[in-house]
């Protein structure tokens, strides 16, 4: 208990002597462990006698033989580092694949609860520029916003506009020309067509239904002349959001809950094949048995309204999510009842 601290070290080291010789031995020659049992033996003698001189000494020749006694692994650093790698990729994928799954929310459809993808045109502005990098890095940051401004270098025939993903994440419209020339814009096709305007310099896109791999269109406009506007604005970024999938093993859904699901075999709901299958995030409006009304709203004036009340079973919706759409407060506009 009261042993000088040399003494604790040593008989530390010697536990460590007996751990190595269980992990390597198959590796030990017999000529080697001949000397580490000579060294192991010399150490213990040195332990009895208290010097602690010779104590640090045949420690140190001890450890000496031991490193010296199985062969070098080269490469042992990276070969640990990519197995550290491949069981953080295993563990990611086990998150997303059973507990916790990353969704981008692309659209507006449940504004403002969850902000989709939205762009602001530009494009009638000449004199607008995008702000310096510095401001545009820190609005990327804290809004998600990306800057557009994309014009053209020459005189051009257009020949594909399609979307493309880049790590599953990013999605960009291209614009394909005929000489090769290929402009990016960062925003979906959609968003870019309508919210960048960009249908006013293309007109109308018709899909071509030879190409299977991708869904590719060609524009109805597609001369475009140097200096002319393809793109101008800027797009922020929708919600991004974790979803949980192991409740919904132990309980069922409640009503007025945010879920996600999967439109696969939905009548009505046709999602391209290039896709798979295509998910929905929605507020549930009502659980099996439930009786859900929509009310339109009359004023005092006794004009209708072209807002309405949700209603479960004859009762006014008392859900928080619901209350917050019906109070046509903070950007909320009431259910549609046009």
């Amino acid at each position: 208990m009261f042993a000088p601290g040399y003494i604790k070290e040593g008989r530390l080291l010697q536990k460590g002597v007996r751990k190595f010789l269980r992990y390597k031995s198959d590796l030990i020659s017999a000529e080697r462990m001949t000397k580490i049992d000579a060294a192991s033996a010399a150490f213990a003698d040195a332990l009895e006698t208290r010097d602690k001189d010779k104590v640090e000494r045949v420690a140190q020749e001890l450890t000496r033989i031991c490193e010296r006694s199985v062969p070098e692994q080269r490469g042992s650093a990276w070969r640990e580092n990519v197995e550290v790698i491949f069981v953080a990729i295993v563990i990611a994928v086990g998150i997303r694949a059973y507990f916790l799954q990353p969704f981008k929310i692309p659209t507006g459809s449940m504004q403002p609860t969850l902000n989709g993808v939205n762009g602001y045109d530009k494009s009638g502005e000449d004199e607008w520029k995008p702000p310096f990098v510095v401001k545009r890095w820190f609005e990327y940051v804290q809004k998600g916003r990306n800057y557009v401004n994309v014009v053209a270098e020459e005189r051009d025939h257009v020949e594909w506009i399609y979307e493309k993903n880049r790590m599953k994440f990013f999605t960009f419209t291209i614009i394909e020309c005929a000489s090769g020339k290929k402009y990016s814009v960062y925003a979906p096709l959609t968003k870019a067509m309508t919210e960048l305007n960009m249908g006013r310099t293309f007109g109308v896109l018709r899909q071509d239904r030879t190409q299977t791999h991708r869904e590719m269109f060609r524009p109805s406009q597609p001369e475009i002349y140097p200096g002319q506007t393809l793109a101008r604005g800027y797009v922020d970024t929708g919600d991004q959001v974790l979803v949980d999938k192991m409740s919904y093993h132990f309980r069922k859904p409640k009503r007025g809950e945010v879920f996600v699901f999967t439109t696969n075999d939905i009548s009505g709901i046709s999602t391209p094949a290039i896709y798979g299958s295509q998910h929905y995030i929605k507020r549930l409006g009502g659980v099996p048995g439930d009786m859900i009304e929509l009310k339109q709203v009359i004023d005092k004036a006794g004009i209708p309204q072209l807002y309405g009340e949700l209603s479960h079973n004859g009762k006014l919706a008392e859900e928080e999510g619901f209350r917050r759409v019906m109070s046509r407060n903070d950007e909320y506009r009431g259910y549609s009842f046009a």
